[in-house]
């Protein structure tokens, strides 16, 4: 039994599809445009050919879509159908190819044109044509075209409507459509939305924070004191804006690795954490941290500019050697003060504690000193 796998969509920009075909993407924006659930199976019947073609809606008229492609044979067993395209796309979305998460744990385009994707294009292909092969294990012959039925007319269904009504109408109608308006995530695409929303809520936080800490920089520059305090809060600031928004949003591969001391996100190599990634400790940490953000070598904190932030507001920022402090400066948030230096054993060694006092209160923007 011959198959054919079309990868189709909008993605970036405008439609594209591979392989390139004027019909088939004919009838593949044709399915799209009656599509209304944010994931569906469109089933279209031509003649001897059965289009199977599962699309999931991205962003406002962007979609990825995968079809395969049959000759004088009829699928019956949809859920194993949603299943193979669900597979499919939790591999395409959590590799990077074709589509991604962004920083909210959305699926997003990772791509203009597919042509420009090929060996991705042609990896995901044969990986559902092995799965359509399992498939056509229990498939059936397709019955005559009913002419009684117009080729244009479409029939509606859930995934939970009786499964006889559905096998009827895919092969009587031109087209039939399954909606699946809820579980259509796979449980590793819920696991890494669920964790890069919870990092998203976090970095807005963090952002807020700088903000603040922004401001009361702005305060202390007016009064001309404690100015190497400032100098460490606007380069605390600039690493954290650096990294967030240019290295841990965007690594090249994220990866949700359970590295059994914490929760891994970024490259990985010999399975690994290998580069710069985020590092999420269990609320019970023995050492009390809470993120580390920086560098890894084959699986070893290894940085000089990593930040690690602890559950009980304090942070570090330096230089990490081994997964040991070695260099930097650790802000106690609870006695408003900071240690600049070097450590031993993660503890304040060699170095210059600065204590925060506070200069004067503005009421109504006049000081006070009460």
């Amino acid at each position: 039994m011959n198959s054919s796998v079309y990868i189709f969509g909008n993605l970036s920009k405008g439609y594209t599809q591979y392989p390139d075909e004027v019909y088939s993407a004919e009838v593949f924006q044709k399915l799209y445009s009656h599509a209304r659930a944010t994931t569906q199976i469109a089933i279209h019947r031509d003649g001897n050919l059965m289009y199977y073609a599962y699309i999931r809606k991205l962003d406002i008229n962007k979609y990825i879509g995968m079809c395969i492609l049959l000759n004088n044979t009829m699928l019956t067993r949809f859920g194993k159908l949603f299943y193979l395209f669900e597979n499919a796309l939790s591999f395409l979305v959590t590799k990077g190819y074709l589509v991604k998460f962004d920083d909210y744990g959305n699926i997003v385009p990772n791509t203009d044109k597919l042509y420009l994707k090929t060996e991705e294009v042609k990896l995901i292909a044969e990986s559902l044509k092995e799965g359509i092969t399992n498939l056509q294990k229990k498939s059936f012959t397709l019955p005559p075209v009913n002419y009684a039925v117009s080729k244009e007319s479409i029939k509606e269904f859930a995934i939970d409507d009786p499964k006889e009504d559905i096998i009827s109408s895919s092969y009587n109608n031109g087209y039939t459509y399954i909606f699946k308006e809820k579980d259509y995530n796979t449980a590793q695409i819920d696991s890494y939305k669920g964790v890069l929303s919870r990092v998203s809520k976090e970095r807005d936080d963090y952002k807020s924070a700088c903000e603040n800490l922004a401001s009361q920089l702005s305060v202390i520059k007016n009064q001309k004191r404690n100015i190497k305090w400032v100098s460490v809060l606007g380069a605390i600031i600039l690493i954290l804006g650096f990294v967030i928004w240019n290295k841990l949003l965007f690594p090249s591969e994220v990866t949700n690795y359970n590295a059994g001391e914490f929760v891994y996100y970024g490259p990985l190599k010999n399975k690994k954490p290998h580069g710069t990634g985020i590092a999420i400790y269990p609320d019970n940490d023995e050492d009390g941290r809470k993120y580390y953000i920086g560098n890894f070598t084959e699986g070893v904190r290894q940085d000089t500019t990593a930040m690690l932030f602890y559950n009980d507001g304090d942070y570090f920022y330096g230089k990490i050697d081994g997964d040991k402090l070695e260099d930097g400066i650790i802000y106690n948030d609870s006695d408003n003060c900071h240690f600049e230096g070097s450590f031993k054993d993660d503890k304040p060694y060699n170095g210059v504690w600065y204590d925060h006092k506070v200069l004067y209160k503005l009421v109504k923007g006049k000081k006070s000193y009460r």
